[in-house]
């Protein structure tokens, strides 16, 4: 089960890097963008899936508790990204008042 954590998570890294490069202005340029990302992210979920099905074994899964944690899952990184969202609308409603974004910050945990 280690080494198939490893191996998700170098998969994990690579399509990271994959989706950046995806951006370049070559990608682009040939409209070949969303392809990087559809398949960097179905080798991400193949390589996930593959790690929970280490972890299991041999037991089975009802579709129940299946899909009770795909939604625990979701659930949970919805609200990561909702309080990203606060974070970060914060930040940027502070810098719009007309402070630089330097001074928001030494304003909030002091100088540097």
């Amino acid at each position: 089960v280690p080494g198939q954590l490893l191996v998700s998570i170098m998969m994990t890294m690579l399509a990271v890097l994959v989706v950046f490069l995806s951006h370049t202005a070559w990608a682009t340029e040939f409209g070949v963008t969303e392809l990087f990302v559809l398949v960097a992210s179905m080798n991400v979920g193949w390589s996930w899936m593959d790690f929970a099905s280490a972890c299991l074994g041999d037991q089975t899964v009802s579709l129940l508790a299946f899909w009770m944690y795909t939604t625990v899952v979701i659930a949970t990184w919805i609200g990561i990204a909702f309080i990203m969202e606060v974070t970060i609308g914060t930040f940027e409603r502070q810098s719009a008042e007309g402070l630089p974004m330097q001074a928001v910050l030494e304003r909030k945990y002091g100088s540097a």
